[in-house]
């Protein structure tokens, strides 16, 4: 992979463990770490999930690292999306300003908002996918292409090659038969 991908990569995960943090100051510094491992593990087996469900049935070897760059970029997307929400509930949840059926509602409404996410995603990752392949079928017809342009350029050029030599061969035997002619034309006489 590139390394400016990396790069992109690396500062959009950073930047989604940033907001997270920030949303999760108030807790005990082991919820946090809690908190922030079991969010970016789910969403990353989330977006795995789907990043292979689209996938499923084309060649392996031409989208593997498209599976990861797609999977590292929407990791912190979705967690953006989601978390701050959940977080935000949880804590109100936490210090009594949220009753428990209100939490599980938007909860509810959380995963609810994430399905669709997930889905829009699974044909975003199939398009893209499909594009690739596309893509790289061109390529190798490209290929083909030039091989075919250059193998009719050689062909081509031997038969250009044949026709005038044996215009030339036509031309010594006329050459020859008439020189040979001339001879037994002026014996006759």
């Amino acid at each position: 992979m590139d390394i400016w991908m990396m790069l992109a990569m690396l500062a959009v995960n950073a930047i989604a463990l940033f907001i997270i943090y920030q949303f999760v100051k108030k807790m005990s510094k082991m919820n946090k770490i809690i908190f922030i491992a079991i969010s970016f593990a789910v969403n990353y087996m989330l977006v795995s999930f789907v990043c292979m469900l689209s996938a499923w049935g084309m060649e392996e070897t031409i989208i593997e690292q498209s599976k990861t760059y797609l999977t590292y970029v929407f990791v912190p997307v979705n967690i953006i999306l989601s978390i701050p929400f959940l977080v935000t509930s949880y804590q109100k949840y936490k210090d009594k300003k949220l009753k428990p059926e209100k939490f599980v509602k938007r909860g509810i409404a959380v995963g609810i908002f994430m399905v669709i996410v997930l889905v829009i995603e699974y044909f975003y990752f199939q398009s893209v996918f499909e594009n690739i392949i596309d893509i790289s079928e061109n390529v190798q017809n490209g290929n083909q292409i030039d091989t075919n342009v250059q193998a009719n350029e050689t062909i081509t050029n031997e038969i250009e090659n044949n026709i005038t030599n044996e215009e030339q061969a036509n031309e010594i035997t006329n050459t020859i038969a008439n020189e040979a002619s001339v001879p037994y034309v002026n014996r006759e006489e």
